[in-house]
């Protein structure tokens, strides 16, 4: 579920509102590369001998950090009403605090993983959910592609505003948020 809304859906609408509100492709790759660099920090920070993983359950864990990551996500969208000169700020703060949620989430996994599968099954369970990330990524932008023409054709509103793109991330915010409960 993760993978198909917050690597597929949202990072594709979000590469494309962030388009809408401005910033250029070069600017999109920047906010983007800053991001990835600051996922792989958190999730180096958080998987340091005696991190938050390793004093909790991995189960609360990824709990917490797909919260985190998914609330985060939802304050994207309110860039539409902050003023320029303070926009590029504000997303890079909610980027931060979606990667620590990532970085949580992506390091509590694999202990979860290993406690929830067997000895002889502990390769394909990793294996699997590493496809499936990849799959859910793809299928994820195909679904972001196709919501955020539907928003803007339920708005009236056309694809070159950023409206469409900004409720479509709520939406799926808003819809996906109660997901990592269900967890087992």
């Amino acid at each position: 579920m993760i993978s198909i809304t917050v690597f597929g859906v949202q990072g594709a609408v979000l590469n494309l509102f962030l388009l809408r509100l401005g910033y250029d492709v070069t600017a999109v790759g920047r906010l983007h590369a800053i991001g990835v660099v600051m996922y792989a920090a958190c999730a180096i920070a958080v998987s340091a001998r005696g991190g938050l993983p390793f004093r909790i359950r991995p189960r609360t864990a990824m709990i917490l950090g797909s919260l985190l990551g998914q609330s985060s996500n939802l304050l994207v969208p309110l860039a539409l009403f902050i003023p320029p000169a303070v926009r590029t700020p504000f997303i890079l703060a909610t980027l931060l605090t979606r990667s620590l949620g990532l970085g949580l989430y992506t390091v509590a996994i694999q202990p979860y993983l290993m406690s929830a599968s067997t000895p002889s099954t502990h390769g394909r369970a990793y294996a699997s959910w590493a496809a499936s990330g990849m799959a859910g990524g793809l299928v994820g932008s195909l679904i972001g592609g196709f919501l955020s023409a539907a928003t803007a054709n339920l708005l009236r509103l056309t694809q070159q505003q950023a409206e469409p793109f900004a409720l479509t991330l709520i939406l799926i915010g808003v819809a996906t948020l109660p997901a990592p409960l269900l967890l087992s």
